[in-house]
């Protein structure tokens, strides 16, 4: 998997590209997704295609083996999103969670 390189952008200001759904949410006509550490510049890492008629969603799906793994990097920071064999610490917390 390619990981996203330390690199800088410049972001275009909001204009009237925008769709008001309902009084809680505001759905992009063109959207762009970030990924962002602290108060840092946000960092693209996606966008939606072009010439679409409704707003779609952003889909991460990572397998639940050794080999996958997302990494964002921006200023000598790592992000880093992965699967591991669970704890005995985290099977006890779901357990209580489902309240078995």
């Amino acid at each position: 998997m390619e990981e996203i390189k330390d690199t800088k952008f410049e972001l275009v200001s909001p204009n009237d590209a925008t769709t008001k759904i309902n009084s809680d949410l505001t759905y992009y006509k063109d959207a762009e997704w970030c990924f962002q550490f602290f108060n840092n510049e946000p960092v693209v890492f996606a966008w939606s295609a072009a010439n679409i008629t409704e707003p779609t969603p952003l889909v991460i799906q990572l397998q639940p083996h050794s080999g996958e793994n997302i990494v964002f990097k921006q200023n000598g920071m790592e992000f880093k999103i992965f699967p591991r064999e669970m704890s005995e610490k985290t099977k006890k917390m779901r357990e209580e969670q489902d309240g078995n």
